[in-house]
């Protein structure tokens, strides 16, 4: 039998490489599974050929989650990066949270090496400047490997990871370039003193022994080009997944993932429990910094209008842009008292702003647990680019308010077809989660049912080819969904049952959606 070409078995092997899902990306790598690395190390060990066809493959995705046994294995993957760093030049795409461990934590889980064994080689090996060495020295016996490790890896594509704190170094070490020298001076040096023991006392010399240095140094960062790359200037990454730690009560203040705005060639950002509002706004760094990100989403986030403004000024190349509003969950530790989201001043902002989006999602239910969101989004015709909506669409048309004798009055519910611009391809209509009784949810079923029907007939949006709308979960009715008379010649009609919005905590919710495509 003829033997097969490495090209064929390299398409083989490839099955076996770690995946990094988007669906879940949420959920703090609890969705992760695990076996991929055994089953290439295996194939590995067959022969040469495969070893040669495994090895850049076990390194190519990187997967380190926040499990007991991470915290040594995050440990070991830098010091196997600092005695090989030509394994770190495989990787392409690296999930990883920050262990928070205290530095003699650490060293009881590594045995007979210590953190200091670890740390000091491998700052030895960058490329970086002596004063950012410094600074990021004593972090990291705090806040785990994750930057450390990152920084080996420079030809990384994608970044999935959690940030343990506001003082991770991530972020800057994200930013692609070496233009944060003087706020990373800025950190007093004996900001974590208080996690210091008695049995530290050599690395405190060793901090002291770099006390002296500090006026030189500054003086040497003075004379770094800003656009210059160091090691971690990662000029391949183009997307970055970054949640905040603590689960559904964590915030992360926007200031912190700022620097990630400065990377010149990241393109994609996903953000998980971050503030965009009042005073975490007005910390913001480089306000007037553009950015070249693209594509936007923020879950969970404390955002209003001002916030959303902010990003679209910012980010003026921005094409799509995903906000999920946080539960009252993420306002435990701060003063949200506010914090009141006008929809009438978000569609105003997406009117004056948001001209050049192609994608918007807005997803209201957790906030409106304990809020309530006032007025609409209104029109968005002036949006001539946008051809993806997803929204609730009370929060869209608005409500039908009436008088006490009934009349409608001035303020009427727009009809989709007002509200939608010629350019929409896809509309996406978002569940409120509401449910009184089954007459009132049939009345209302009926009512969307109608205006989906009219949006059809009016015909006013050549382009739009699917429509999708959530229901609450429906397993024996489902010819209730969309009734046989509501049926619009040239387009197909399902009606599917799907897992959404699956979390750290929770497995999600099933959905019924009614889907209505258009036959070509």
């Amino acid at each position: 039998m003829a033997a097969l070409p490495n090209e064929i078995w390299h398409q083989i092997i490839a099955n076996f490489e770690e995946y990094i899902p988007l669906k879940t990306w949420r959920m703090y790598g609890s969705h992760l599974v695990r076996d991929a690395p055994e089953d290439l190390r295996a194939l590995s060990l067959v022969c040469r050929q495969f070893r040669r066809i495994a090895q850049p493959l076990l390194y190519r995705t990187i997967i380190a989650g926040r499990r007991e046994e991470d915290k040594l294995g995050q440990a070991l993957a830098v010091r196997t990066l600092t005695e090989n760093p030509q394994l770190g030049e495989l990787a392409r795409i690296v999930s990883v949270d920050e262990v928070d461990q205290h530095q003699w934590e650490m060293d009881s889980v590594l045995g007979g090496t210590t953190m200091r064994d670890i740390i000091v080689p491998a700052l030895k090996y960058l490329d970086i400047p002596p004063a950012l060495k410094t600074r990021l020295r004593v972090p990291l016996y705090f806040d785990g490997f994750a930057a450390l490790g990152i920084a080996f890896m420079p030809q990384l594509q994608l970044v999935d990871c959690t940030i343990d704190d506001v003082r991770s170094p991530l972020p800057w070490m994200l930013s692609g370039t070496l233009g944060l020298e003087d706020e990373i001076l800025r950190v007093p040096k004996n900001q974590y003193a208080d996690y210091y023991d008695d049995e530290e006392e050599e690395e405190e010399e060793e901090e002291h022994h770099h006390q002296g240095e500090d006026d030189t140094n500054k003086m040497k960062l003075q004379n770094i080009p800003k656009s210059s790359y160091a090691n971690y200037g990662f000029p391949n990454l183009t997307e970055v997944r970054i949640r905040t730690v603590g689960g559904p009560e964590g915030i992360t203040p926007a200031w912190v993932i700022e620097p990630l705005l400065l990377h010149p060639t990241l393109k994609t950002l996903r953000a998980l429990g971050t503030d965009w509002f009042d005073v975490e706004l007005k910390n913001l760094k480089w306000p007037v910094s553009r950015s070249n990100i693209e594509h936007l989403d923020l879950t969970e986030s404390i955002i209003d209008a001002e916030g959303l403004k902010h990003i679209l000024i910012r980010c003026p190349s921005l094409k799509g842009l995903s906000i999920e509003l946080a539960s009252c969950r993420r306002e435990m530790f701060g003063d949200y008292e506010g914090w009141d989201v006008d929809l009438d001043d978000i569609g105003d902002i997406l009117r004056q702003f948001g001209k050049g989006l192609e994608a918007f999602d807005l997803y209201t239910p957790q906030y409106n647990r304990a809020h309530c969101t006032e007025g609409r989004l209104g029109s968005l015709q002036e949006l001539g680019s946008l051809r993806h909506l997803k929204a609730n669409k009370k929060e869209l048309l608005g409500p039908q308010v009436q008088d006490l004798y009934g009349d409608i009055g001035d303020y009427r519910a727009l009809r989709l077809s007002e509200a939608l611009p010629p350019s929409l391809e896809t509309l996406y209509l978002h569940w409120d989660g509401h449910y009184f009784d089954p007459k009132w949810y049939g009345r209302k079923r009926a009512r969307v049912n109608e205006e989906v029907q009219g949006l059809i007939l009016e015909n006013k949006h050549p382009n739009l080819r699917e429509i999708r709308v959530e229901r609450r979960l429906n397993t024996k009715d489902k010819h209730k969904e969309w009734p046989v008379e509501s049926n619009v010649e040239g387009w197909e009609v399902d009606v599917v049952d799907e897992m959404v919005r699956e979390d750290e905590e929770d497995y999600g919710s099933i959905l019924t959606f009614l889907i209505l495509k258009k036959c070509l």
